[in-house]
């Protein structure tokens, strides 16, 4: 039917709602109406109007911080789906080789140790080191004391496959910081493309 939309209203509650819900495509929809209403000084108005016929019945500048809502949805969106894209690297990584769940708990566990520069064998490198070999490391020991055997042929083959789980949590580790920076592009240059109105 119509009505108008405030631009800070929208940004809060019903976003986060749509984003709690999973509903990234009605969360893309609602973003780009919010972003094509920008100003073209930058700011964007206290409310506006649903339909495109109606675009000019909107106020000419806005108060408080409306400014900052519009950017912040999008940013919410971006770290929502990079916490996604984590999650899916480190569990794609290590379903593939059908990780135990020790690996799993090992991999968050050498991540915390490793970003917090508690490895002692890591004298450089610091915590970007740390965030890489930590997952290597606790997944690894946490794949082998799944299931502990004598080192023999038996145990030297588990050790080998305990790396090679820790290698996969690593592997997804780095995927997934990939797809977050191909995402933050993708933000970026959207943001940038329907503020300056060449989307839209």
């Amino acid at each position: 039917s119509g009505g108008g939309w405030g631009t800070r209203d929208v940004c809060q509650g019903p976003l986060e709602l749509l984003l709690a819900l999973g509903r990234f495509e009605t969360v893309r929809d609602l973003l780009c109406r919010v972003l094509r209403q920008q100003n073209p000084d930058g700011d964007w108005p206290q409310w506006f109007m649903f339909f495109e016929r109606e675009r000019n019945i909107r106020p000419g500048d806005s108060h408080g911080d409306i400014v900052y809502w519009p950017v912040l949805a999008l940013a919410s969106l971006m770290l929502v789906l990079g916490w996604g894209a984590d999650a899916l690297g480190l569990v794609l990584g290590a379903a593939r080789m059908q990780a135990t769940r020790w690996a799993y708990i090992g991999s968050g566990l050498g991540l915390l140790v490793g970003l917090v520069g508690l490895l002692p064998a890591l004298p450089l490198g610091g915590p970007l080191l740390g965030a890489l070999v930590g997952p290597l490391l606790g997944a690894a020991i946490g794949e082998l004391l799944s299931a502990p055997t004598s080192l023999g042929p038996l145990g030297l083959l588990r050790l080998k496959r305990s790396l090679l789980v820790g290698l996969a949590v690593v592997a997804g580790m780095l995927v997934s910081r990939f797809a977050q920076f191909l995402l933050s592009l993708v933000g970026v240059l959207g943001f940038v493309l329907l503020s300056t109105g060449v989307l839209g």
